[in-house]
């Protein structure tokens, strides 16, 4: 039996209602789909076919929190940031965002 590696998933939605998933711990792990559940599918195809291009990458990263930033903008022009709000990362944020390989 194989080890199981936890990993986790970053998903936003874009302007066109796609879902975009992100492994943060894997350089250019990503991939979209048009329903969660194809979506999770897709996610764990690309994080073995990352795990396979990075047997000799340095090790993967660690979550350690999310940020959201609010930028003023003038005229469509991005000023400086004026608010940033640290989002704790909270068991049940870590709930809501971990896939497990199965």
């Amino acid at each position: 039996m194989r080890p199981k590696r936890t990993f986790t998933v970053l998903i936003e939605q874009d302007e066109e209602g796609r879902l975009v998933a992100t492994v943060p711990a894997l350089r250019g792990c990503h991939t979209q789909a048009k329903s969660l559940d194809t979506l999770m599918k897709r996610v764990r195809e690309v994080i073995a076919r990352c795990l396979e291009a990075e047997k000799d990458a340095p090790p993967a990263l660690e979550l350690v929190g999310i940020q959201q930033v609010t930028v003023m903008t003038r005229n469509g022009v991005p000023l400086l940031p004026v608010h940033l709000e640290t989002v704790p990362v909270t068991s049940a944020l870590v709930r809501q965002l971990l896939i497990e390989l199965q």
